[in-house]
């Protein structure tokens, strides 16, 4: 018994010691009454190649319901992988969080197994979430 406490006692400590999570530094990206959303400012401030991933955070309100979760989403969280030349993108990672801010779901994408030339699934539009993001980070070289 005293073996199986020591165990469990080790087993809690080791990973409260390193914790497996995400860190981010949000930065406002769009912040209005119908839409909120957020980009990683660390990775954001990071980025000099024309492709790159980018964590994007975003505030649903009304709540979503999304086939295959049980509950509402209250927040999602998006890696993106953008190619600015060919002003395209495809999605690497989601996770969604309910109203608790408690992960309900996680899905990753492995875009390796892609061909390289349909790497990259959608197409950059005028005024959208990305299309923001790359005039963000690319406003201060230049270079989009």
């Amino acid at each position: 018994m005293t073996k199986v406490l020591i165990c469990l006692f080790l087993f809690v400590t080791v990973s409260n010691l390193f914790p497996q999570k995400e860190n981010h530094k949000w930065k406002p990206l769009i912040i209005t009454e119908s839409q909120k959303v957020w980009v990683d400012q660390s990775q954001a401030d990071t980025i000099t190649a024309p492709v790159f991933d980018i964590w994007v955070l975003e505030l649903h309100q009304p709540l979503l319901t999304v086939e295959g979760i049980k509950g509402k989403v209250m927040r999602s969280k998006s890696l993106y992988q953008v190619n600015v030349l060919e002003k395209c993108y495809n999605l690497k990672s989601v996770v969604y969080y309910n109203s608790s801010n408690t992960e309900i779901a996680r899905f990753d994408y492995d875009l390796s197994l892609m061909n390289e030339n349909n790497r990259f699934s959608f197409p950059v539009y005028e005024e959208s979430v990305i299309d923001k993001i790359i005039r963000t980070i690319f406003i201060r070289t230049a270079e989009y």
